[in-house]
């Protein structure tokens, strides 16, 4: 192969999302009016406040609003065909903010 040739695609198998119906892109958009010197805005699962924290990021512009910088990928739970609506509907991700103080 030389140097100016691109490899083919190569399909990624993810074994923890086996179970999964696909990936769902999400942008988070957080309202933080208070924060003081050396205080960071990270996002966190409502369920797990001690797991990994995304940081959210403002500018100049857009403050006081606070966002990721890229989507957050979530995978979305199969549904078999022997779900109803509801059930389907019923599944949810929470997450909420919370405000580091160095």
């Amino acid at each position: 192969m030389t140097s100016n040739q691109i490899p083919p695609a190569q399909q990624v198998v993810d074994e923890q999302n086996e179970g999964s119906a696909g990936l769902a892109q999400v942008t988070f958009r957080v309202r933080c009016e208070t924060l003081g010197h050396g205080e960071s805005v990270f996002l966190v699962q409502a369920d797990n406040l001690h797991g990994s924290r995304i940081p959210l990021f403002t500018t100049a512009k857009s403050y006081p609003w606070y966002t990721t910088r890229t989507p957050l990928s979530i995978s979305l739970p199969a549904a078999s065909k022997s779900d109803s609506v509801a059930a389907r509907k019923a599944v949810f991700y929470r997450y909420r903010y919370a405000v580091h103080r160095a």
